[in-house]
C-alpha cells in the first residue's frame, strides 16, 4: 500500500478528504519538472526556534533539498512552503559524492544521514538569514515558493 492510500485510510474516518492531483494547489509545472527523482534519504523535523514551522529534508539525486512549511494568514491552505537548495555555485552536493568514494565510511547510509542533517542545518540557517516574504536570501541558497 502506498503512503497516500495509507494516509487516506487513516484520515477518512476522521472526515478528512484528500484532494486529487487536479487541485489548484499543486506545484507549478516548472517546479515539478525541476524536482528531480525520488529521495534516497528523507528527514522530518519541527522547528524549535519558529513556532508552527516544519521541515522536510530530502536527498534527491545527490542534492540536498529542504522544504520549509510555515503558517500563513492567506487562505485557503493558510501555510506557505519554500523549497531551499544549495546555490548552483555551492560544493555541498559534492560532499555526498565523497562519502561513497571514501574508504573510511563504515556504514554509508548512516554517514549519509548525518551529512544530510548537517546540510539541513546549514540550509535552515541560510533560509532564516533571509526574508521569506520578499524571497530575498543569502547567496549560498536558491529558494522557491512552491505553495501558499
Amino acid at each position: 500500500m502506498d503512503l497516500d492510500a495509507l494516509l487516506a485510510e487513516v484520515l477518512t474516518p476522521l472526515g478528512v478528504v484528500l484532494e486529487d492531483g487536479s487541485d489548484t494547489m499543486n506545484e507549478p509545472a516548472d517546479v515539478e519538472a525541476d524536482a528531480g527523482g525520488d529521495p534516497t534519504c528523507t528527514m522530518f523535523q519541527t522547528s524549535r526556534e519558529h513556532y508552527g514551522v516544519f521541515y522536510r529534508l530530502d536527498l534527491i539525486d545527490g542534492l540536498p533539498e529542504l522544504r520549509v512549511i510555515m503558517p500563513s494568514d492567506r487562505p485557503p491552505a493558510r501555510l506557505s512552503i519554500y523549497r531551499v537548495r544549495p546555490a548552483p555555485s555551492s560544493d555541498m552536493p559534492a560532499w555526498f559524492t565523497h562519502l561513497h568514494d571514501s574508504g573510511m565510511i563504515g556504514d554509508p547510509h548512516a554517514a549519509c544521514n548525518h551529512m544530510l542533517f548537517a546540510c539541513g542545518e546549514i540550509l535552515k540557517n541560510l533560509f532564516w538569514g533571509g526574508t521569506p516574504e520578499t524571497l530575498h536570501f543569502p547567496d549560498g541558497i536558491t529558494v522557491t515558493r512552491i505553495g501558499e
